[in-house]
């Protein structure tokens, strides 16, 4: 059973809007990570079982970020991993550069986590939306990457 969360957030903050979508994939990513695994003890597999997680991540993905293939790229896997790729309480939240327009914020990783990360945000009506994805590998370069 889908327990969907709704999380308040100031549209018009892109910091505010970051963290609630980080709060938003936590809670679809623990919740579907423990699902799918208890599925597969019980040889119970295929991502047609799970439309109504698919839709709860595509719920989660046009609240947030532009629409594209590379943003949007989980819902063809429905990857999800533990501990969960996002995690408000335990990574740390750096803003880099802001505009009218444009932010830029950086997610260090904390215990647990080995994803360094920076989100590109734009403002349009006065809502910040996700624009990209980086992530830094292994050779220390940024790379895009779904949300």
């Amino acid at each position: 059973m889908i327990t969907k969360m709704n999380f308040e957030y100031d549209k018009s903050n892109a910091e505010s809007t970051l963290a609630a979508f980080m709060r938003s994939m936590n809670a679809w990513e623990v919740e579907f990570y423990a699902v799918k695994m208890e599925n597969l003890s019980k040889g119970v597999h295929g991502l047609d079982i799970y439309s109504d997680y698919a839709k709860w991540l595509e719920d989660i993905l046009r609240e947030f970020s532009a629409e594209g293939k590379i943003n949007w790229g989980r819902l063809n896997d429905m990857g999800c991993i533990w501990p969960a790729t996002y995690d408000v309480d335990r990574d740390s939240i750096f803003p880099l550069s802001e505009d009218e327009r444009k932010s830029t914020i950086e997610v260090k990783p904390g215990l647990g986590s080995v994803n360094h990360s920076k989100f590109y945000l734009k403002k349009n009506k006065g809502v910040w939306k996700i624009q990209k994805l980086e992530m830094l590998t292994y050779d220390d370069k940024w790379s895009r990457v779904p949300l």
